[in-house]
């Protein structure tokens, strides 16, 4: 469900973060278990994750509204983002979701009120297309992958990254948002198939999945209904492309009712793209063929915290990310809400210079590369940068 969560964090890191710096000061989770100390230095955040009376080193930027960055774990750089969500902080980090509390600093300044979570009875009805579309006519950009090219909207500014690119009116009158990202689907049974409701009373979250195929082999998901007590709406179109894969639009707004005018304007840049096709180096195809249908799983444990994760590569190109991080002392959980999450999307391999990467493009529109290398002392590992995976059976690809 991580598309829920990027989606909540898109929307009101907008809505609920004021000018003041909400991020500087220091945090804690429940009975003390992780604490964060982050201050501002320029454009970056600085300070320290402490584990366990353990310190690691933190170092991140704001982006869309919340910190992204990394620790230093005993040489290892670990992914780590820290957001603000409708006056709560929490902290992710592979794949371990925990809430914290401000113990000093700013406080947050929130901005309108919470609605009440009613149930919605008509989220199942599909949406016409209405109004004709034309193709985007702003700015010519090309993705990082070099896959397709596409034409911005007029009137519209945006930010690149790895994954892609970030969307938003130049005036904004209400809050919109497009992100464009590869997706490697040569057909779309396993989009359709993770289809489905999501509710947590906790969070006032209550959103629901509908789809429709569109003219040109357009596959167009529709999640609406309320989050964190907001009503709020995420549309994905998967754009084909010749060459197998194709492009993804994620177009955002508030508001439980589809904004037709913003989805016409996403499939407006969908029309103007143009595929490239990019060519699978022998190596890269070699990698292929011996990791598809296969899973790649990582295990430690060091200082009491367990750590294990794994990608299920399914042969069609889908895969499964599922991780669980927990704490153990005497036998017993340490953190009591050490966290599953389990993702999926499309991953693929390419040849880059000398170097052979896989890239794992998440449903929620980001991206995780790695540098593939063989264990020369064994055929059942291998090697995501410095880190050793396990090549095991894959029973999650159907």
């Amino acid at each position: 469900m991580r598309l829920i969560l990027i989606f909540q964090l898109i929307i009101y890191s907008a809505m609920c973060i004021a000018q003041n710096d909400v991020y500087s000061g220091s945090y804690t989770s429940e009975q003390d278990l992780v604490q964060l100390t982050i201050e501002k230095e320029g454009d970056f955040y600085f300070g320290e994750v402490i584990v366990q009376d353990v310190a690691y080193d933190f170092s991140a930027e704001l982006i869309d509204g919340f910190l992204q960055g990394t620790y230093d774990y005993n040489g290892h750089d670990i992914d780590i983002d820290f957001a603000l969500v409708d006056g709560q902080y929490y902290v992710e980090s592979e794949g371990l979701l925990l809430p914290m509390t401000k113990i000093n600093g700013d406080a947050p300044q929130k901005i309108g009120d919470k609605q009440t979570m009613t149930p919605s009875n008509n989220q199942s009805a599909h949406t016409d297309i209405t109004g004709s579309t034309t193709p985007a006519r702003g700015q010519k950009l090309k993705a990082p992958s070099g896959s397709f090219s596409f034409n911005a909207p007029n009137g519209w500014k945006f930010e690149q990254n790895e994954s892609g690119f970030a969307m938003a009116p130049e005036v904004q009158t209400s809050e919109m948002y497009l992100l464009i990202t590869p997706h490697h689907y040569n057909d779309y049974n396993g989009v359709i198939s993770e289809i489905e409701p999501y509710e947590d009373a906790t969070s006032q979250t209550q959103m629901f999945g509908t789809y429709q195929l569109l003219e040109n082999n357009v596959l167009w998901v529709q999640y609406s209904g309320i989050t964190n007590g907001n009503e709020a709406c995420a549309h994905s179109l998967y754009f084909p492309s010749p060459h197998g894969g194709g492009a993804l639009i994620i177009a955002i707004h508030a508001g439980r009712q589809p904004d037709m005018d913003l989805v016409r304007t996403a499939i407006g840049v969908g029309e103007s793209m143009t595929f490239h096709k990019v060519p699978e180096g022998a190596e890269a195809k070699q990698w292929r063929q011996a990791l598809s249908g296969r899973q790649l799983l990582f295990m430690q444990t060091s200082g009491g915290i367990s750590d294990r994760w794994s990608y299920d590569l399914c042969s069609d190109g889908r895969f499964y990310y599922s991780s669980n991080t927990s704490g153990l002392s005497g036998g017993a959980s340490v953190l009591s809400y050490a966290g599953q999450s389990k993702n999926s999307g499309s991953w693929k391999i390419t040849s880059e210079g000398q170097n052979q990467i896989i890239y794992f493009y998440f449903g929620d529109g980001s991206v995780r590369h790695f540098r593939l290398s063989a264990n020369q002392n064994s055929n059942e590992t291998v090697y995501l940068d410095d880190r050793r995976y396990f090549i095991q059976n894959n029973n999650a690809c159907h």
